[in-house]
């Protein structure tokens, strides 16, 4: 439920221009970012980042002027040593939609073979393998806080009932 501030509608008004703001954004202003679900023998691959304890969806920004897939594919190599013979679209989220542009692109690799990480100076990442069921139970239970790994993990054990 809208709260309504000053015997009016104003707080509903503003949520609607800020998402109406935000869709007309032009594309340039757009941030977008490609994440790869990985699976496996029944099993997911998930970044746990050191620093914060946060498991997540490998992936990242596009560079200059690659596709999505490309994306995923570079991001995959970087942060978990993996190669994907193919990845498929899982869909898109808006994460901040009231005061940000981004979008991030979701897909589940597949046909996979790994190498070594290739991290970025910054980055500090072990590999976490676990059954899909597991991961399904960690969204539930709380343990997984990341917003585009919890909607992948989501939609990714949906797609494997089928």
């Amino acid at each position: 439920m809208i709260d309504k501030i000053n015997n009016g509608d104003y707080m509903e008004k503003k949520i609607v221009t800020l998402i109406s703001e935000h869709h007309s954004d032009p594309p340039e202003k757009t941030r977008h970012s490609g994440r790869a679900l990985i699976i496996k023998d029944d099993k997911i691959l998930l970044s746990h980042e050191i620093n914060t304890n946060i498991y997540m969806s490998p992936g990242g920004g596009l560079e200059n002027d690659e596709s999505l897939e490309e994306c995923v594919i570079r991001e995959l190599k970087e942060e978990v040593g993996a190669t994907a013979e193919k990845v498929i679209p899982l869909g898109r989220l808006y994460p901040t939609v009231a005061y940000d542009t981004e979008v991030i692109y979701m897909y589940l690799a597949t046909g996979l073979s790994f190498s070594e990480q290739k991290l970025d100076e910054d980055e500090f990442l072990d590999v976490v393998r676990m059954p899909l069921s597991e991961a399904v139970e960690m969204v539930m239970q709380d343990k997984i806080h990341d917003a585009k790994t919890v909607v992948a993990v989501l939609k990714a054990a949906r797609l494997m009932q089928d």
